[in-house]
């Protein structure tokens, strides 16, 4: 279903109180996110800012 949603050029947000680790395995085995994906968490760290001051739109799939 969710590859349907892909195709048709829709973004799902899964939105969660869970642990950053644990919302990341649940995303991957819903297919939300796969390899080549970032998270919020993700980008935070690479860029080391403050996970608040991250664009949630600006959050895509990373050609590295």
């Amino acid at each position: 279903m969710l590859a349907i949603h892909d195709d048709a050029g829709v973004q799902v947000i899964m939105v969660t109180g869970d642990h950053p680790i644990t919302a990341k395995a649940i995303a991957k085995g819903v297919g939300i996110i796969s390899e080549g994906n970032e998270t919020v968490e993700d980008i935070s760290a690479r860029l080391n800012i403050a996970i608040d001051k991250v664009n949630p739109r600006s959050v895509s799939r990373s050609s590295h």
